[in-house]
Formats: C-alpha cells, structure tokens, sequence
C-alpha cells in the first residue's frame, strides 16, 4: 500500500554569485542557485540542474541534496548552464515534515523557463513542452488549467500553493489554491504509481530518465479504451468529486482510482523504450533542441535538419539502427500536424540542400524523399535553428545561415 505522499514543490530564487577572474573581470563564470522543496518541506531529496536534458542527474551537473526545511543550494553553474530544466528525485530514503517516508521513486522537473517551483504541475507543463515544441509556456499553463478546471490564472499555476493555501483558509471563503494542491497530490501519488509499473515493463534497463520521459508521454495522451479518457481527463473527474470535501485522503490513489485501468498500456513498453533510447542516446541521430522537442541528428557537421517538424506520416515510429551504419529507417509514430509554406522556393531549397552538405552520402543522401537520417523532420526550419545553436551533431558550423534559407531548405525537403 502506498503511503499518502505531498507533491514535490521547488520554490526558487536565482542568485547570481559571480565569481571573477584573476584579471579582476566582471564576467561571472559560476553561478548558484537556491531553492526549497516544499509541501512539507522534503528532506533527503536529490535536485539537479539538468545539463544534457536526459531527466536524470547525472556526474558532473550540478546537484544537491535537500536539507531542514527543504532548504538546497545548487553551486558551480557554469555560464550557459543555468538554461536547462530542472530535475528534482524522491527516492524512498526522502522524509517530508511531517516524517513520512516516500514508498515508491518519483520524479519531477520544471521549464528551463519557468524554474522558481517544481512539484507535480510543472513537470506536466514540462512534459507539454517537451512533446509539443510549438506551444509556448503561457500556453501550455492554460492548457492544464483547462484540463484540470482550476479557477486559476496562469500567473498563479506555478507559484507556491501550499503556502498560499494556508493563507486563503484564514482571509477568504475561496478554495483554488486548496484545489491546486489536491491535484498535486494526486499527481505525486499516480506519477509513482505508473513510473513504478513502467519501470517493471523494461527491468534490463537502467535509463530511469528514458522510462520516466515515455511514461509520462502516455499519461498525458494514451485514453483508456473504455472511458476514451486520458490520465489528466479522469484527474479532473477525481478532483471534482473531491472539491466538496473539507479533506481528502489519496494514500491508495492510482490509476484504478480514476477508472484508468488498462493493463495493456505497458504490453509493448519495452520496444518503446528501445527506439526512446536509440533517439535519446544518438544511436544515429540526436537533437533535443532548445524547445525540448526529441529530435534526430547526424554525428558529425552537416546540415542536420532532422528535427521534429511538421509534416505528416503513418506508421510507427521504429528506426532499425545498425550502428555501423550511416542510415536510419524512419516510420514515425504520431501523425504531426503540417506546415505548409506559404511561398514554397523549392529551386533554392535544392541547390542549398546540395551546398549544406545535406545531400553526403553520410548525412542525408541525394533524394529526401527516401527519408535517410529523418530528414522529413527538416520541414520544421525554426526546431532545425534552435539545433544548430545548440551546435548539435554539429551543426553549428551553420550558425550564420539565414532563416529564409532554411525555410527554403524546409521546402524542398516537404516536397523534393
């Protein structure tokens, strides 16, 4: 039986401590950052800057663990680093305030945008973002207020509600912030839950972060086949029932709570996980652009504009890699809406397709339409700009490309 768990809530405040050269310059090399992990205050969990973007802590990131009061400094920031999302990890040894131990692993994270509170919500903001790089943060927040009927405004979804609760029990009639917090336990709770089974369904792997990602991928849009519901569908249902209530306890919360019992959802978990991996680890692509979107590059300079885009295609989504090899078969998964130019260049896009070096043979080859390497994905010229600022696969040799060349390059690629 699962022990009632509080949700994680990471409330920060950037500190800049620069730290100057021996030339006494004023460019900060280091920075730091504090938080609180509250709701009660977690001692004994694990937070971390998140550098490679792989929901992991890894060696070498900037990591801390939370003391009294929830209380965590992360030290050592390098310049550029500070841009990443945020990973916070209760393991079972973590205690809250109230001394109550966590009985199955959970994580969370936070946008790199919007990291002064991580709990339960913000990794299902986060989760938006990564699975659909065009929403913008405001719109993914009035995206899940929707979703879960809160009669909060965007502003307010990420702040600390736990203290603000409080506050509203003893100034007003108004329950929000209450509400806000119950979905958070619920989320705490579920989220341990399905990480818990998914983790069962692959027991040879050790990626927890890959397993969390794709987990929480099904969450968010897998609908039981009975309901035609999703996880956040059904939670707003719950919380619903639960607003009447003057407490609510979820100790034994989880999918069956919600009617969300669908026992083949992790049948085929281990395949996924497979190709979730291939593209997360480069097998032979790898691109997570700036807007967290899981996309695919070419190791080595060139064009690269494997990136998620906006063209549509059938089938799964299944590459069979061969690590010796210089291509990758591509049926992707989920149809994606497409983006259609208004003035396709298709001349232009050819002859920069050719001179990019998109067309070696090691990259994409002579005819995108044989799909080598994805490079379907290359339709989606601002995903392609933010991979190769983020000089993956190293492709930021063509920093100083032009938006219309990409976008003519994007052209040609939708229709070769």
């Amino acid at each position: 039986m699962q022990i009632k768990v509080k949700p994680l809530v990471v409330a920060m405040s950037l500190a800049l401590s620069a730290c100057n050269s021996s030339d006494s310059s004023t460019t900060p090399t280091t920075s730091s950052l504090d938080g609180i992990i509250s709701d009660g205050y977690i001692s004994g969990a694990t937070i971390c800057l998140d550098v490679n973007e792989n929901s992991s802590c890894d060696a070498g990131e900037p990591t801390a663990t939370s003391g009294e009061g929830g209380k965590y400094t992360l030290t050592n920031i390098k310049v550029g680093d500070e841009n990443h999302p945020l990973i916070a990890i209760v393991d079972t040894g973590a205690q809250d305030e109230g001394g109550r131990s966590f009985t199955k692993r959970t994580i969370f994270s936070a946008p790199k945008d919007e990291r002064g509170f991580i709990s339960p919500l913000s990794t299902l903001i986060h989760q938006k973002l990564e699975n659909n790089p065009s929403l913008t943060l405001e719109e993914a927040k009035n995206e899940l207020i929707a979703e879960l009927g809160l009669a909060v405004n965007a502003a307010e979804l990420l702040t600390d509600y736990v203290a603000k609760e409080k506050s509203e029990a003893e100034t007003s009639n108004e329950t929000k912030y209450r509400d806000m917090h119950r979905a958070a336990q619920l989320l705490t709770t579920l989220i341990g839950s399905e990480l818990d089974k998914a983790k069962l369904a692959v027991p040879n792997s050790t990626n927890e972060g890959a397993i969390f990602e794709l987990m929480m991928k099904k969450m968010l849009a897998e609908k039981n086949t009975l309901t035609a519901k999703t996880f956040i569908d059904e939670l707003k249902d719950k919380l619903e029932l639960e607003k009447g209530n003057s407490s609510a306890d979820f100790t034994e919360f989880d999918a069956h709570d919600m009617n969300h019992v669908d026992d083949n959802r992790y049948a085929n978990f281990d395949t996924e996980m497979a190709e979730h991996e291939a593209l997360q680890t480069g097998a032979c692509l790898d691109v997570r652009d700036d807007d967290g979107d899981e996309s695919d590059d070419t190791e080595g300079s060139h064009e690269g504009h494997d990136d998620d885009s906006g063209e549509s295609h059938e089938g799964n989504e299944s590459d069979d890699i061969n690590e010796s090899s210089e291509t990758c078969d591509v049926t992707p998964t989920t149809p994606i809406t497409p983006i259609t130019p208004t003035t396709p260049s298709t001349a232009v896009g050819k002859a920069l397709y050719v001179s990019k070096s998109c067309s070696a043979s090691s990259c994409h080859g002579v005819n995108p339409a044989n799909g080598m390497n994805k490079i379907w994905r290359a339709v989606n010229a601002p995903v392609t700009r933010s991979a190769i600022n983020k000089n993956k696969g190293g492709m930021g040799f063509l920093v100083g490309i032009s938006d219309a060349d990409l976008q003519a390059i994007a052209d040609y690629v939708k229709n070769p």
